[in-house]
């Protein structure tokens, strides 16, 4: 698989080289269609939790447009941003001056460090691998990966499997079977499916401890009418 990957990575890079040198700083220089939804996507991301004061890492960067709206948001954690595209890491060193964004590919490096969120939009849209199974275990390996670097949790965005037209290499996996795997990962796991028809986010949690016996995730034990003074577990 590694060795087809890097090949598949090589290809990858020189389609969205080209789709830069087309379109510019634009979302289509990111293969993304359906201009003027990022804002959307990026407000769901943000959903997960508690965002403030909160350290990020954007996996799949690209021109680092998250950690623009963030901070228009009011947002003042500390963001890294990582992306295979060179090109598009020059952009946002250009629009945002100091931003730490780096050259790295989550799936072959090392990442030192650990961050509160790892988030990864649109990232995993469209098929690398030529074979679905091979697609699928990449997504896994890397969603595995992210959960491994967070301290708080993971939000992903895919195309759902609930469509009635398919891109040719358009990658749209169940939210069942992105559900269940990250079940493997943690207890706490949300899908929403209720912002966009043709899309979906994962919110994979570190924090997935229960308070018994009232069985409730230890996050919400506050909002509990009768806490009965049990230490949380």
């Amino acid at each position: 698989m590694k060795d087809a990957y890097g090949v598949l990575k090589k290809k990858y890079i020189r389609k969205m080289q080209d789709a830069f040198r087309r379109y510019g700083y634009s979302p289509r220089a990111l293969t993304w269609s359906g201009a003027g939804r990022q804002n959307l996507r990026f407000f769901m991301l943000s959903r997960i939790g508690d965002m403030r004061n909160r350290s990020i890492l954007e996996v799949g960067c690209g021109f680092a447009d998250l950690y623009g709206y963030l901070l228009e948001q009011g947002w003042k954690g500390k963001y890294t941003g990582i992306d295979i595209v060179p090109e598009y890491l020059d952009v946002a060193r250009e629009k945002y001056p100091g931003i730490d964004v780096r050259l790295l590919d989550l799936f072959e490096d090392e990442l030192d460090g650990e961050f509160d969120y790892v988030f990864a939009c649109g990232v995993f849209n469209e098929m690398i691998f030529d074979s679905a199974d091979e697609q699928d275990a990449y997504v896994r390996k890397m969603i595995a990966k992210m959960f491994a670097v967070s301290t708080e949790g993971v939000g992903i965005d895919f195309q759902t499997s609930y469509v009635d037209f398919k891109h040719e290499r358009g990658f749209h996996p169940p939210p069942e079977d992105i559900f269940g795997f990250c079940k493997n990962l943690s207890k706490r796991v949300a899908v929403r499916h209720d912002y966009m028809p043709y899309e979906y986010m994962v919110y994979v949690y570190k924090g997935d401890s229960i308070y018994r016996p009232k069985n409730v995730f230890t996050a919400y034990v506050d909002l509990l009418t009768e806490p009965d003074g049990e230490e949380p577990r």
